[in-house]
C-alpha cells in the first residue's frame, strides 16, 4: 500500500531545562531598559527560545520599503522617555548575524492598545551602507516625556533566531512633524499639503528643493496648507518643526511636473487621457528589486495611425507608477529604443534578451529587428506621474552601436509589413544598488487604446516579448505615446492587407482567438501555425479560432493577405504572433479535477502566469501580508469524508526557483470561482498565518494547510508561487487521512522511559507506533499517548502511524535518551 509523503517533526529532547530569552517573551512582561538620561546603553537580544505573538501582528506601516518581515520569535522591552527627544535603536553592527525586525509602540494603553510609532527591517548605517546580516537601524523616533514605549525585536521570519546586541540611544531634540502628504492637482497647479505637528512648534519651516522658502503655523495637531506655482521637473518639499531655535529633522515629499514635449511636435500616436485610470504595471522583480525589464509597444504607423509622412520621433511619453532610485534624491537610468520590426505584427515573433541590444544596427542574429535609435536618460523619484522622455536630452547611442537616428523612413521602405516598436528598458536594480521602477498602465476598456503591450524579463522566464494578454492581463496597456514632427510630408502610403493582429488565449482552455483589421486591397487571408496552413478565409472574415494548442510550447502564427480569392494572386503583406500556450488550469475556469494523492505540475513562464484575484487578508491571512498568488494553478477536489484535509507543497520534489510557494482553498462556486470571500484556508509560509501546520520538515517558505472538509463539498484549490520568478516543478499532496497532530516526545532522564503524546485523527481506524522503523505498539483509533519503557541511551526516530482504512500516514518525532 502506498505511503503518502508527510510530516516529520525534528523534536529533540537533550536536557530537562529551558533557557530564557534576553528580553521578555510576552508583551505583558516587557523587560525594562535602564536609560534615564541622554546617552546610549546596549542590551543583549536572545530569541532562541522565544515564541511568536500572532495576536499582535507584524507592523510596517511606519517603515515601508525597509524589508520588515513577520517579526517572529519576538522579545519585548519597556522604556519610559525622561524628556522629549529622539530614540535610536540599532542592531546594525550585528555581532550575532541575526536578521532582525524592530518595532516601537506607544504603550500608554497597554498590550491591547499598542500604537506603532516607528519600525525598521533591513537598516543602513550613517554612510548609507547596509547593516550587517540584515540588521536593523531605527533612527530618530520622536518620544515624549513620561510616555512608556514598548520595543519589540524579532526575527525576519521563523528561521531567524539567535543572539545579537541592540544599542539604545536617547538624545534631546525637537520631534519632527509626521505623515506629510503632498497631493498635486495639475489643472489648478496647486499642491495640498497635510501633516501632523507632533509638538507645539514656534514655527514650521518649509523648504523647496533645499531652499528655505517660508513658514507654516506650528500649532500642535493636524495641519494643512497649499503651495502653488511649481516649475516643470521635480520639486522636493520639506518641513521641519522649530522649538526655541532648535529645528527637528526634516520630512519631505515631492511634486513632479513633466517637462513638456518640444513645441515642434505636431502629432502623437496614443493621446494620454486627461484623467488616468492609472494602475501598477506588470514587471519582473528579483530579490525584492526590479530585474532587467523591457516594456514594448508596437505601432503600425500607416494602417493603425494614418501617418502618411516620414517623421522624426521627438518625445516618448509614459506613465510611471513608481520610480525609486537606490540613492534617496538621486536618479536611475532608463533607456528608450526605437526599433523597426520588419516582419510586422508586433515584436513577439523574434528571439530577445532584455538589455542585450539585440536590435543593434546591423543585428546579425536577427535580421527582422532593426534598432535605429537608443538614448539613456536619468529619471528621478516619481509616483503616479506622467513622464516625457525628450529625445536629444540624454546620452544618445550610449553603447556606440550606431543607433542614433530618430528620423524614420516610410515603413514600407523597410518592408511591406514593417512596424515601429518602441522599448523602455530599465536595467537590473540589484546591479545598480537597488533602483526600482514600475511602469504605469491603463485599462484599454476605459481608454480605448489600440495595440498590444509586451514585456521581456529573462529573470522571470520571459526571454522573448510576451504580450500582456498572453500572461493573464488582457486589458492592460503600458502607457506609451509617441510625439513626432514631420520630416518629409505626404510620401508614405499603405500597402493594405492585414493590420493590428491580436492573439489571445481563451480563458480556461488551450485555444486561441486571432483578430485583425483589413487595411484594404486584400481578397483573402491564409492562416498558418508553425508553417502548417490552418485555414484560407475570405477578406470579410476578420477573426479565427484555433484548435487546442500544445501547452508549454511556442508556435508561430503567420497571416498573409492576398489579392485574389482563396489565397491566390499577389502577396500584399503579412503579420505574425507567437502562441505561448498556458495549461488550461492556469485559470480557475479551467481547473483540473484532482484526487487524493501526490502529483506534479510544471510551472514555466511565459506560459504559466498570474491570473487569479488576490486573496483578502480579512477573510484569510497567510501571516506574511502577501495577497497575490503568482503563476497560479487551479484544481477541483470533492471531499469524500468529513474531517481534516491536507493540501501541501512540502515535498522534497518541489523544485521551485526561490523555494517559495503559496496556496489557497475556496468553497467551489462555478459562477464566483476565485472570489476572495470563498477562501476557507490559505498558506504562504508553513508555520505562520491563519492555518499554520508548524511542520519542521517543511522548508519554511513552502505552503501547507490543514482544514476541516465536508463530505460531498467541492473545493477549488489554488497553488502558486511567491512571485513571478518562481518557476520549476511543483509537487503537491492532497490527503484526507491526516496523521496525528501536536506530536511531542520526551525522555525521562532517570529511567529512559520515552513518552509520546499526540492528537489523533477522529477518522482513524487504527494507529501504530514505530521506533526506528520497527513496530513497538498497535493502538486503538482514539489513543493519544504511549510510553516506551526503559529505552537505552541514544537518539531514536519515532513514528505515530494513522490508518483511515486507505493506507498508513505517519508523522515522526526525534527523541534523545540520556540517563
Amino acid at each position: 500500500m502506498r505511503h503518502l509523503p508527510f510530516l516529520v517533526v525534528a523534536f529533540m529532547i537533550l536536557s530537562c531545562g529551558v533557557v530564557g530569552a534576553q528580553g521578555a517573551d510576552e508583551c505583558a512582561n516587557a523587560q525594562q531598559i535602564n536609560l534615564t538620561a541622554p546617552g546610549t546603553v546596549t542590551v543583549t537580544i536572545d530569541n532562541t527560545t522565544a515564541t511568536s505573538n500572532p495576536a499582535i501582528p507584524a507592523g510596517g506601516a511606519t517603515c515601508p520599503g525597509t524589508g520588515l518581515g513577520t517579526t517572529e520569535a519576538d522579545v519585548w522591552f519597556s522604556w519610559t522617555a525622561p524628556q522629549n527627544g529622539l530614540l535610536d535603536l540599532s542592531t546594525c553592527v550585528n555581532a550575532g548575524a541575526l536578521d532582525t525586525d524592530i518595532i516601537v509602540y506607544d504603550a500608554s494603553a497597554g498590550c491591547t492598545g499598542l500604537i506603532e510609532i516607528a519600525c525598521n527591517g533591513d537598516g543602513v548605517d550613517a554612510t548609507g551602507a547596509a547593516c550587517a546580516a540584515f540588521g536593523s537601524n531605527l533612527v530618530g523616533a520622536g518620544v515624549f516625556a513620561g510616555v512608556t514605549y514598548f520595543v519589540r525585536v524579532g526575527g525576519w521570519d521563523a528561521a531567524s533566531v539567535g543572539t545579537t546586541d541592540m544599542d539604545v540611544t536617547f538624545a534631546l531634540g525637537t520631534i519632527a512633524p509626521t505623515n506629510l502628504v503632498c497631493a498635486y492637482d495639475e489643472p489648478t497647479d496647486t499642491a495640498t499639503l497635510t501633516w501632523d505637528n507632533q509638538d507645539q512648534y514656534d514655527t514650521v519651516n518649509y523648504y523647496l528643493n533645499g531652499t528655505l522658502t517660508g513658514q507654516f503655523d506650528g500649532t500642535a495637531g493636524a495641519a494643512t496648507d497649499i503651495l502653488t506655482g511649481f516649475p516643470p521637473g521635480l520639486t522636493a518639499i520639506c518641513l521641519e518643526g522649530v522649538v526655541a531655535g532648535v529645528a527637528s529633522t526634516q520630512i519631505c515629499c515631492t511634486v513632479f511636473i513633466a517637462e513638456p514635449c518640444p513645441s515642434t511636435v505636431v502629432g502623437s500616436m496614443i493621446p494620454i487621457p486627461t484623467v488616468l485610470p492609472l494602475g501598477g504595471g506588470v514587471h519582473c522583480g528579483a530579490g525584492g528589486i526590479q530585474a532587467d525589464n523591457s516594456y514594448l509597444r508596437s505601432f503600425d504607423l500607416v494602417n493603425g495611425y494614418g501617418v502618411s509622412d516620414e517623421i522624426t520621433v521627438e518625445c516618448v511619453t509614459t506613465a510611471v507608477n513608481v520610480s525609486t532610485p537606490a540613492l534617496a534624491g538621486g536618479t536611475q537610468p532608463v533607456r528608450i529604443r526605437l526599433i523597426i520590426d520588419l516582419n510586422g505584427g508586433g515584436p513577439e515573433n523574434f528571439t530577445y534578451l532584455a538589455g542585450t541590444n539585440v536590435g543593434q544596427t546591423p543585428d546579425p542574429g536577427n535580421a527582422g529587428m532593426l534598432m535605429v535609435y537608443e538614448e539613456e536618460f536619468q529619471v528621478p523619484e516619481l509616483a503616479d506621474n506622467l513622464y516625457n522622455f525628450i529625445l536629444g536630452t540624454g546620452v544618445i547611442d550610449p553603447d556606440g552601436l550606431g543607433a542614433n537616428s530618430n528620423t524614420l523612413q516610410c515603413m514600407t521602405s523597410y518592408g511591406p509589413s514593417a512596424n515601429l516598436a518602441v522599448e523602455i528598458f530599465t536595467p537590473d536594480g540589484n546591479a545598480n544598488g537597488g533602483d526600482s521602477w514600475y511602469m504605469g498602465l491603463t485599462d484599454a476598456t476605459a481608454t480605448g487604446e489600440i495595440g498590444t503591450s509586451y514585456i521581456v524579463a529573462g529573470a522571470c522566464g520571459l526571454t522573448s516579448p510576451s504580450p500582456l494578454a498572453g500572461i493573464g492581463f488582457p486589458n492592460d496597456r503600458y502607457i506609451m505615446d509617441i510625439g513626432y514632427s514631420v520630416a518629409v510630408a505626404g510620401t508614405c502610403g499603405s500597402a493594405g492587407g492585414v493590420a493590428n493582429l491580436q492573439c489571445s488565449q481563451n480563458v480556461g482552455d488551450t485555444t486561441w482567438n486571432l483578430t485583425w483589421d483589413d487595411a484594404g486591397g486584400a481578397a483573402s487571408w491564409i492562416i498558418e501555425i508553425d508553417g502548417n496552413v490552418e485555414a484560407t478565409l475570405p477578406s470579410t472574415d476578420l477573426a479565427f479560432l484555433t484548435l487546442p494548442q500544445p501547452e508549454y510550447q511556442d508556435l508561430d502564427v503567420l497571416i498573409t493577405s492576398w489579392s485574389g480569392a482563396g489565397g491566390t494572386g499577389s502577396l500584399i503583406n503579412s503579420a505574425g504572433c507567437t502562441l505561448q500556450t498556458a495549461p488550461a488550469n492556469n485559470w480557475p475556469a479551467g481547473a483540473s479535477v484532482a484526487a487524493v494523492g501526490t502529483f506534479q505540475q510544471e510551472i514555466a513562464t511565459p506560459y504559466t502566469t498570474t491570473t487569479g484575484v488576490p486573496i483578502d487578508l480579512a477573510v484569510c491571512d497567510p501571516g506574511t501580508g502577501i495577497t497575490q498568488i503568482n503563476n497560479d494553478i487551479f484544481l477541483r477536489y470533492t471531499a469524500s469524508v468529513d474531517g481534516d484535509l491536507l493540501v501541501s507543497t512540502c515535498s522534497p520534489n518541489t523544485v521551485i526557483a526561490g523555494a517559495d510557494t503559496m496556496l489557497a482553498v475556496y468553497t467551489y462556486d462555478a459562477a464566483l470561482l476565485d472570489d476572495p470571500t470563498l477562501v476557507v484556508a490559505c498558506s504562504d509560509d508553513v508555520n505562520v498565518g491563519a492555518n499554520p501546520t508548524n511542520n519542521p520538515a517543511c522548508n519554511v517558505f513552502l505552503a501547507e494547510t490543514i482544514f476541516a472538509a465536508t463530505a460531498g463539498q467541492e473545493y477549488l484549490i489554488r497553488l502558486g508561487t511567491f512571485n513571478a520568478a518562481g518557476v520549476g516543478t511543483l509537487e503537491y499532496t492532497i490527503n484526507d487521512c491526516v496523521p496525528a497532530t501536536n506530536v511531542t516526545g520526551a525522555a525521562d532522564c532517570t529511567n529512559g522511559d520515552v513518552t509520546l503524546n499526540w492528537t489523533p485523527n477522529p477518522n482513524a481506524s487504527s494507529q501504530e507506533v514505530l521506533r526506528d522503523g520497527v513496530s513497538v505498539a498497535t493502538l486503538g483509533a482514539a489513543d493519544a499517548t504511549y510510553v516506551d519503557r526503559g529505552v537505552a541511551d541514544g537518539t531514536y526516530q519515532y513514528e505515530v502511524v494513522t490508518d483511515c482504512g486507505r493506507g498508513p500516514n505517519p508523522i515522526g518525532v526525534t527523541v534523545s535518551v540520556l540517563t
